[in-house]
């Protein structure tokens, strides 16, 4: 598949921005003008983006410390509990 006619935005310093991405099974295989990525194949499903943006995909990997110390510092955590019994158990572990 080809995406096109777009603001690509790809974080890279030689590229910054392109108009053109290829993805071949969920992988982009090429990125710059529509020229650019079409080279070699004419059977790609080619979609018009009409202007829109392409942002590469933002993963929010983060933690509060504070957050963390609490919890296992003052709190009991029952989020791994799988019956009474055993919250019974962490309950009596975490008093003691």
């Amino acid at each position: 598949m080809i995406l096109h006619n777009a603001n690509i935005y790809t974080c890279d310093a030689e590229i910054p921005l392109a108009k053109a991405i290829k993805i071949e099974e969920d992988k982009i295989v090429a990125i710059g003008n529509l020229e650019e990525v079409s080279k070699g194949s004419d059977s790609d499903e080619k979609i018009d983006l009409k202007g829109k943006t392409i942002l590469p995909g933002f993963f929010d990997a983060h933690a509060h410390l504070w957050k963390i110390g609490d919890l296992l510092t003052f709190n009991l955590d029952l989020r791994d509990a799988r019956s009474i019994k055993e919250i019974q158990q962490l309950l009596k572990d975490f008093s003691e």
